[in-house]
């Protein structure tokens, strides 16, 4: 007879301040993977600012720069109405995310290889 099997463990939930400021007011009703989904395209974002401000070449430096911006101001278009999602705009929010997902991760690969960085960490 094989030994019982324990239940799977519980989710633990996020710790608090993940992402606290980065999800609008009523963002607890959000699903986890929402939230987290937001956090992390901020995060890289950032990352590719980060990046973007140690271009030797300052018009290339302006360029990423505006283009970092273009995409933070897309991100905040698709989380700012998630505090009120229904299911069908927490789809369509799940949808911009995935899509500008591709557009931030070139940008910051661009940028981590024009800084000649051979990780994608921004070292603080």
């Amino acid at each position: 007879m094989p030994p019982p099997v324990a239940p799977p463990a519980a989710i633990a939930p996020d710790p608090p301040g993940n992402g606290d400021a980065t999800v609008p007011a009523g963002g607890d009703t959000l699903p986890r993977v929402i939230r987290r989904l937001v956090l992390e395209e901020r995060e890289l974002v950032e990352r590719a600012n980060a990046l973007a401000l140690e271009l030797p070449d300052p018009r290339g430096r302006e360029r990423a720069i505006r283009e970092v911006a273009v995409l933070r101001e897309e991100l905040d278009a698709i989380a700012a109405p998630l505090a009120h999602a229904n299911g069908d705009a927490l789809d369509a929010a799940v949808s911009g995310l995935l899509r500008i997902d591709t557009r931030i991760a070139l940008l910051h690969e661009a940028l981590r290889t024009a800084t000649e960085r051979s990780s994608a960490l921004v070292l603080e």
